[in-house]
């Protein structure tokens, strides 16, 4: 069986209407899209579906977007087609999801919390120390040697 890993985006990788197609197939996704409207109490699935652009590119609209996206589509990949990353990993923001999808933080911390960087720094600095991070990175830039595929995600 061939590993894969999950590698999780930061900003910048927004764009008006993604997950939409996600959230209209499936319920697992469309479950992560409404608690994140509940613990944010504003409705991040309509900035992330219908924009504006404007809105959208606003970073206190775009972490959680690009956050929420990224684990409804992880929520789909694990319910609906039982696949689990052997490693996982994030760039910037994606940090978040890497250690929501190691089992670290839950959805709820993750949408809600995870988002203040400066608040929260500490705590995750001391998260990735107990992961080994520097060691996963490392594992990860040399992947080949473990049998993983190379994976290109595309929003």
């Amino acid at each position: 069986m061939k590993k894969i890993a999950f590698i999780f985006p930061g900003q910048g990788a927004q764009s008006v209407g993604m997950g939409k197609d996600i959230y209209e197939a499936f319920d697992t996704a469309k479950n992560v899209y409404e608690t994140a409207d509940k613990v944010l109490g504003y409705s991040i699935s309509d900035i992330c579906f219908n924009g504006p652009e404007e809105e959208l590119k606003q970073t206190i609209n775009t972490q959680p977007a690009i956050l929420t996206t990224s684990l409804a589509c992880l929520e789909v990949l694990r319910k609906e087609i039982n696949m689990e990353p052997a490693a996982v990993a994030g760039h910037s923001l994606g940090e978040y999801g890497a250690l929501y999808t190691a089992g670290v933080l839950s959805l709820e911390w993750d949408i809600n919390r995870g988002l203040d960087k400066d608040e929260n720094a500490e705590l995750i600095e001391n998260l990735l120390k107990k992961l080994d991070i520097h060691k996963l990175i490392n594992d990860i830039l040399n992947c080949t040697q473990f049998g993983f595929q190379p994976l290109e995600i595309m929003w």
